[in-house]
């Protein structure tokens, strides 16, 4: 009987992780739609930080959540993960898009107004952070949320865009080659200006991921080759970036970062060598590393570390166990495994697969646990085997 409890426990654990929630709004003339997920953890008593991640154009809320993975992060550190669908002007098609300029392809909606009318909802209906609201975005997502960077930024405590830039001019307005949509020199395929101006109400944290073979790297004041960085120059950064190589989760990633900014924000630049237009592997866990420092109130900087320590980055589930031991991770890796036992022996060792580990043939006991991520280092955790 008692083995039957644990192995039941250990089953509802592994069906209770963050599942997804549907909703939608109703926002000028259309049924909006859009998809969440929770932490487990969430009882609604405690406020705890969002993030809106939108996805890319002729694409859809289903297919970025399988790419960004927010919510298996979220489930770990705490946060909510929030995925918007945008439009279509075929009816009938999933294949969404987001308007984020006058020009923008596949949507005419008024996607400003639905973000913010959605955060006004999650807000009333959930227990969110309002100091520590972020967005991201891939392609037409990235410009999307440049958009909301530029005309709401009071709503945010920092930005992570991935492939798409906002299209301004280098000083932010609309004045490279002319305005109303003129072509963008340098850029192949031809590239559109936006038709109205970026003014931001602030200065924003930014980090900004792309490959380094993306066909269009003179898109507007991301690599804009006659100015420096809009948004580094708006948030009083040095001219001139630090840069280094790092690696991780398997992405070699030239980092470019404006060091010096005013206001407790920064400016920063992550190039994966050798990609191109993609979600890139070490994205969200670097995107959530950057943004999980920052808070638009007290300063700028989050006082709430709790999710920071890089040493507590699994913990293990049912413990004691019988059958399964689980694994929650706070950051996405390929993840290698030991079990040691009590005389410091390997007795069982392979890839994590599932974020679960069979060790139902091991005899009662006291075990060590150890990951290894892919930059080598190890973790360590104990259970007891029933």
């Amino acid at each position: 009987m008692k083995k039957v409890i644990l192995i039941c426990f250990a089953a509802i654990l592994s069906s209770n992780l963050n599942a997804q929630i549907s909703d939608s709004i109703f926002w000028d003339g259309k049924q909006r739609t859009y998809k969440f997920f929770l932490p487990t953890s969430y009882t609604g008593t405690q406020k705890i930080p969002m993030i809106i991640s939108l996805h890319p154009s002729f694409s859809n809320a289903d297919n970025h959540i399988n790419a960004a993975k927010w919510q298996l992060i979220g489930d770990t550190a705490n946060f909510i993960s929030v995925y918007p669908n945008g439009t279509s002007n075929q009816q009938g098609s999933t294949n969404f898009s987001w308007n984020a300029y006058n020009l923008s392809i596949g949507s005419s909606a008024d996607d400003v107004g639905f973000l913010n009318a959605l955060l006004d909802s999650m807000i009333t209906n959930y227990a969110v952070d309002t100091c520590r609201i972020y967005i991201s975005g891939f392609s037409n997502g990235a410009w999307m949320s440049w958009r909301m960077m530029c005309d709401f930024t009071n709503r945010f405590a920092a930005v992570a865009p991935l492939s798409g830039s906002w299209k301004y001019g280098k000083d932010g307005f609309c004045d490279h080659g002319g305005c109303n949509g003129s072509t963008i020199p340098g850029t192949n395929p031809p590239s559109q200006e936006a038709t109205m101006n970026c003014i931001p109400s602030k200065r924003m944290p930014y980090m900004y991921y792309r490959g380094t073979n993306e066909v269009n790297l003179t898109d507007r004041a991301i690599t804009d080759p006659n100015g420096i960085y809009f948004w580094s120059r708006h948030n009083g950064c040095d001219t001139i970036p630090t840069v280094d190589t790092i690696n991780s989760n398997g992405d070699q990633i030239i980092r470019e970062r404006y060091l010096n900014c005013q206001d407790s924000t920064e400016t920063i630049i992550m190039n994966v060598v050798g990609n191109s237009h993609t979600w890139h592997a070490s994205a969200t866990n670097e995107f959530w590393k950057f943004l999980r420092k920052y808070s638009k109130c007290s300063g700028g900087i989050t006082t709430d570390v709790s999710d920071i320590d890089d040493n507590n980055k699994f913990e293990i589930y049912p413990n004691p166990t019988n059958s399964t031991l689980f694994i929650k991770t706070a950051y996405l890796s390929s993840f290698q495994f030991s079990i040691i036992n009590a005389m410091g022996q390997v007795i069982m060792q392979g890839r994590l697969n599932d974020n679960s580990i069979d060790v139902s043939s091991l005899q009662s006991g006291i075990y060590f646990v150890r990951l290894k991520d892919e930059n080598g280092q190890w973790f360590n955790s104990k259970f007891i085997k029933e």
